[in-house]
């Protein structure tokens, strides 16, 4: 425990949190599952590898965290109907009705491409590169894996 207890910084914490937040989940939810990730990394602390990077460890224990959160949460909706929320979004569409319609939409994709999705929206700050940190992947690989979330979304949106 000590060992792991000199690897967990505030830095650390708060990073977990932001990647957490981009999935759209609240603050005090998002607070649980860090906190949730971090005693699963403790649990499983044994199989780290003291050589590896701990970030991208614990990064992936929180990712996993997450989809089952989504996963017990199947009511949760990544965007929240809160009045900051909903003005934020809806600058790009002409009314209320037209993004609820493209919200749905957005909700009713898988978790991995609705995360996509959320991460590359208008008001989101991430950059590609962060977003293959966040993933883990080469940013070749998140610009493919986006364009087709996004045609995923585009076929949705089509079909209705």
């Amino acid at each position: 425990m000590d060992d792991f207890s000199k690897l967990i910084t505030q830095d650390l914490i708060d990073y977990l949190k932001r990647f957490v937040k981009h999935w759209g989940i609240k603050e005090d939810d998002a607070d649980d599952i860090v906190q949730t990730a971090l005693t699963k990394a403790l649990k499983k602390f044994s199989q780290f590898t003291p050589d590896s990077n701990f970030k991208a460890w614990t990064r992936r224990i929180t990712k996993n965290t997450v989809t089952d959160w989504f996963k017990k949460h199947k009511e949760y909706q990544a965007f929240d109907d809160e009045v900051s929320s909903l003005q934020s979004h809806q600058e790009a569409f002409e009314d209320k009705e037209t993004y609820l319609k493209f919200k749905a939409q957005i909700d009713s994709l898988d978790d991995f491409n609705r995360g996509l999705i959320e991460l590359t929206l208008p008001d989101s700050d991430v950059t590609y590169e962060e977003i293959a940190i966040l993933y883990g992947e080469k940013i070749n690989t998140i610009k493919s894996l986006i364009l087709r979330a996004r045609k995923k979304l585009y076929n949705l949106a089509k079909s209705s």
